[in-house]
């Protein structure tokens, strides 16, 4: 999935694979996925591979994404177990949606200062075409890596 602002921002989230190869005996061991990060804009630019999503968290995101651009939104929060990553609707105009994205412990730019360590965003302004492509490619990486059931 890539999100690209109207600045060129940009925030690219992709599934490496399971955290863990094997099923575990734990619903959520079993789900948790490794995510290639990758984000650059005008001041920063980092990657980073972490274990910060769950595979049912993807769907959930996949299926906000879409939610925002149908005005069908819930929530203009999406929050996950793994503090991570989190994500917030700021505004909402004409075919563009601003989303702010959080990122916290090893999601933060290396060389971030301690003193924006805790509030570390960056602002992506987003058309509604590239939120629902963004949307559509979460789910199909999600036919790669569906949601384990413990047996």
């Amino acid at each position: 999935m890539i999100l690209k602002s109207i600045d060129n921002s940009e925030l690219e989230l992709k599934i490496v694979g399971y955290e863990f190869q094997e099923i575990q005996k734990d619903k959520h061991s079993s789900n948790f996925l490794r995510i290639y990060t990758k984000v650059s804009s005008f001041h920063w630019s980092w990657e980073f591979i972490a274990p910060c999503l769950l595979t049912w968290e993807i769907f959930s995101l996949a299926k906000w994404l879409k939610s925002i651009v149908n005005n069908k939104i819930l929530s203009r929060k999406k929050e996950f177990i793994e503090p991570n990553l989190r994500l917030r609707l700021v505004k909402k105009m004409k075919n563009l949606k601003k989303i702010r994205v959080y990122f916290s412990h090893e999601s933060r730019p290396p060389s971030v200062t301690p003193a924006i360590k805790k509030n570390f965003w960056i602002d992506f302004t987003i058309s509604d075409a590239d939120l629902i492509s963004a949307s559509d490619s979460l789910f199909s990486e999600l036919d790669l890596f569906p949601i384990r059931e413990i047996v």
